[in-house]
């Protein structure tokens, strides 16, 4: 009996001292730089998509005092945010100004199936018009292609008295996907989804196509009017990988995503597209009335270049229409005068699917 206590306060003696050596210990590396260095670069080296769930700590948002100017490029990674593309110019000036408005980290997404690519082998006429994109693309079809893409537009203001119910329409930018047979598409945007009555929903969302289903930001629906910069990379934020970028630059709030996924990288787009309706690839929603979409500053970038409009490389205006009588659903005008910027307007809902 005495030994079994005297056991008991020694036990007790050395538990105490072994939980004050490990608070010592945690505080050193809290505030040691070296440690906080490492533990952000374990981080940002963490698959997204170990933050979908609630309560999971890698999805995190920049601090209040946050330069992206004096930030490291582990820094940048461990948010969530871009590389600067160029060191400086107008290109470099946007991510600036799109990493200073980046204030919020949205962590939580519901998947949900999107895009159809321009594939020749489901007998669509890519040159020019298709049933479900409208916009421009750039490329020849052949390497080195691009391997940066940027944009910007405001969240359209749909027109109620001509928005069906369950229709939709969503606004991207993207890299791969046009006259692609294997579909390697990765992009990112927003989306007008009219299941619901109006004002509707709007929301921010990526996809890299085929291989994932297009995932949803739920923490913070958009608004109205809301101005949008997304960018897609491949083998520049990250080494071997693709790169998603969107940021509401009104509320603050951005997402963005990475993966070891090759986009096919001969085409770059920007696009405004009808859904594709779940389990299916050739039929589609009917298009939300979204009045029109002003796209700013569409620029992109070949491997080991710098950035440049669209109307610098070779281009294809692409006009949307209903695949059995040909009426036009949605057109772009022609670039203005800077070669990087245009209008996509609206014109048709399109024909009932059903999906």
């Amino acid at each position: 009996m005495q030994f079994h206590q005297f056991s008991r306060r020694h036990f007790l003696r050395i538990f105490s001292l072994i939980l004050f050596g490990s608070i010592l210990f945690n505080l050193y590396m809290l505030f040691y730089p070296t440690g906080i260095a490492q533990a952000r670069n374990i981080a940002a080296s963490v698959s997204h998509r170990q933050f979908y769930g609630t309560g999971n700590t890698s999805c995190v948002s920049p601090p209040a005092n946050f330069d992206p100017i004096k930030a490291s490029a582990s820094d940048l990674a461990y948010y969530g945010l871009p590389q600067p593309p160029e060191t400086s110019g107008p290109i470099f000036d946007r991510w600036l100004n799109a990493v200073q408005h980046s204030k919020h980290r949205e962590c939580h997404f519901t998947s949900r199936h999107l895009s159809t690519p321009l594939n020749p082998s489901n007998g669509i006429e890519y040159y020019g018009t298709t049933p479900n994109w409208s916009g421009y693309v750039v490329g020849n079809g052949t390497q080195p292609g691009f391997n940066f893409v940027e944009g910007e537009w405001n969240v359209p203001c749909p027109n109620s008295s001509k928005t069906y119910w369950a229709s939709s329409a969503a606004t991207w930018i993207g890299i791969g996907g046009y006259n692609d047979n294997n579909g390697n598409l990765v992009q990112g945007g927003t989306e007008i989804d009219a299941s619901v009555p109006p004002p509707y929903d709007f929301y921010m969302w990526y996809e890299n196509w085929p291989i994932d289903n297009m995932e949803i930001a739920t923490d913070k629906p958009l608004a109205c009017k809301d101005h949008m910069y997304a960018l897609v990379d491949y083998n520049l934020t990250y080494n071997d990988e693709s790169y998603i970028y969107v940021n509401d630059s009104s509320n603050g709030y951005y997402i963005s995503e990475h993966s070891y996924y090759t986009p096919d990288m001969r085409y770059a787009e920007w696009i405004d597209e009808r859904v594709t309706c779940p389990l299916s690839n050739t039929t589609y929603t009917k298009l939300a009335d979204f009045n029109y979409v002003q796209w700013h500053f569409a620029y992109a970038m070949p491997p080991g270049q710098n950035s440049s409009g669209i109307g610098f490389f070779t281009h294809t205006q692409l006009t949307m229409i209903e695949k059995t009588d040909n009426k036009p659903l949605a057109s772009p005008t022609e670039l203005f005068s800077d070669g990087a910027s245009y209008n996509d307007n609206w014109s048709a809902a399109g024909n009932d699917n059903s999906c």
